[in-house]
């Protein structure tokens, strides 16, 4: 297979997928999931390997979004502290800070 022609089943463009060959840039998720999954292809980072595998796992279809009917700041103002909940882990080099806000009490 051609660059050209992988770059065109990746849906980049030739100068971006000789970035990933040379380790410049690092594709998305979802990019990387088709090279991986389409070529069978398998990496190894560090002692893990990750193959076609490690992409199929079927995804939770996301709930829809409910409107909410208060002015912004009103409903800012009804956030009681019981429906705030914040979470940092550590992953490596990176803080992950998670913030979920419940708005169904």
């Amino acid at each position: 297979m051609t660059v050209a022609a992988a770059a065109k089943h990746l849906d980049v463009s030739r100068q971006q997928f000789h970035s990933y060959l040379k380790g410049n840039a690092v594709p998305r998720p979802d990019r990387l999931a088709k090279a991986v999954t389409d070529w069978d292809l398998k990496i190894h980072l560090g002692e893990q390997q990750f193959d076609k595998s490690s992409f199929t796992r079927p995804r939770k279809p996301a709930e829809p979004a409910t409107q909410l009917s208060l002015p912004l700041r009103q409903a800012l103002d009804s956030i009681k502290e019981e429906d705030l909940k914040v979470s940092v882990k550590r992953a490596g080099d990176t803080l992950k800070v998670a913030v979920t806000i419940d708005l169904t009490a």
